[in-house]
């Protein structure tokens, strides 16, 4: 297990911008020399299949060196920090790294309504309670997809496993794309699919569920591709996973007692609010149990060493990101209670098995028609 630290020249955002360029749609940042060779051949339809939690390491582990997956990958890159659904998710579809698109996890703390808020639910933390009759997260953090972008000149399809029944399934996704790449118009099409990442989360690395999982992925992608022509097949995960043991802060009062509010961002990238007499105290009794574990960055480190990508930070970023943020190096993660401690694999931390990422490329050309 090694320390790996996101890429910003070559991570899932320049992904995105590749395929904005493609499309001749105006970039944030640079682009992946290596995808745009390949783009330019300009084929008719342009496919991204994000598979949720699928990281590079995870795939040489579980499936066989021969399988499809593996043969087609031409190259490992980085997620973006932290490398966990919410932030490199949103950095594919906008184009942008997660300082500037602000969605930095999967609870965020929000100033105006002074609340940590999951995301994607819009629910306080580790409740079911809503947190605001309007989309606090939508509202304060905006963007502009790449598919809107791509599509006011061109087709744009997103197929989202969360969105509709059929898609619950990769085979289902699998179909739709298919049917999809038979029209005669240019187009592009982003697929997103939730596994195998939340078996993962249930069920650990080693499980028989998560192996039979990668290998219904693996064939059913590669039954997209021999099923489509004139069509380049892009397929990546947002980050790995780890299995992980849990520090609970309930365990520690010294610093639980420092805190003014519950933890937010990850378990394995977590920020801190601390009263503010108590900082230097916190530092030290943090780093007391901590420091074998997880790497203490101070609010003014965290933009310094610009960790959470480079470019304009979000006017809300700073105050998202609390005092303090504790980045995992090790397999463990610290909950502010036990709410969350069933969980077996996580991500989110600065390990190679959470932050290498594969692209796995498949060049399907026209079939030419013989002539008699």
């Amino acid at each position: 297990m090694k320390t790996v630290l996101p890429n910003y020249e070559e991570c899932i955002t320049n992904l995105s911008n590749s395929i904005l360029k493609h499309f001749n749609v105006d970039t944030y940042h640079n682009s992946l020399p290596f995808l745009d060779k390949i783009l330019n051949k300009d084929y008719k339809n342009v496919m991204v299949v994000l598979c949720d939690g699928m990281g590079s390491i995870l795939l040489d582990e579980v499936l066989d060196k021969e399988s499809f997956l593996i043969r087609n990958r031409i190259k490992t890159i980085t997620s973006v920090f932290p490398p966990t659904t919410t932030a490199a998710t949103t950095s594919m579809l906008s184009g942008l790294n997660p300082n500037e698109h602000g969605w930095l996890g999967w609870d965020l703390y929000f100033k105006k309504e002074d609340k940590v808020i999951t995301m994607f639910l819009n629910t306080l933390k580790d409740s079911d309670e809503v947190a605001e009759d309007y989309n606090v997260a939508g509202i304060t953090y905006p963007y502009e997809s790449i598919t809107k972008r791509i599509g006011e000149n061109f087709e744009t399809h997103e197929l989202l496993s969360f969105q509709k029944e059929e898609y619950k399934k990769i085979e289902g996704i699998v179909n739709k794309i298919i049917e999809l790449s038979k029209g005669k118009n240019k187009k592009f099409i982003y697929a997103y699919y939730n596994n195998p990442d939340d078996l993962l989360h249930a069920f650990g690395i080693n499980s028989d569920i998560v192996k039979k999982e990668f290998e219904r992925i693996n064939s059913s992608l590669e039954f997209l591709c021999n099923n489509i022509e004139d069509s380049v097949v892009i397929i990546l995960a947002d980050h790995g996973h780890i299995d992980i043991e849990h520090y609970i802060l309930d365990d520690y009062p010294s610093i639980k007692n420092m805190l003014e509010r519950t933890t937010s961002i990850e378990p394995r990238a977590v920020s801190f609010k601390v009263i503010p007499e108590k900082l230097e105290e916190f530092k030290k009794e943090f780093n007391k149990y901590f420091k074998d574990d997880f790497i203490l960055y101070n609010k003014e480190e965290i933009i310094k060493n610009k960790i959470f990508g480079i470019g304009l930070n979000n006017s809300h970023f700073e105050e998202a990101i609390g005092d303090f943020i504790a980045i995992a190096i090790s397999n463990k993660s610290i909950l502010y209670d036990d709410f969350s401690s069933g969980i077996k694999s996580l991500h989110a931390g600065l390990t190679d098995r959470e932050m290498l990422i594969p692209v796995i490329v498949k060049e399907k050309p026209k079939v030419k028609v013989k002539e008699r």
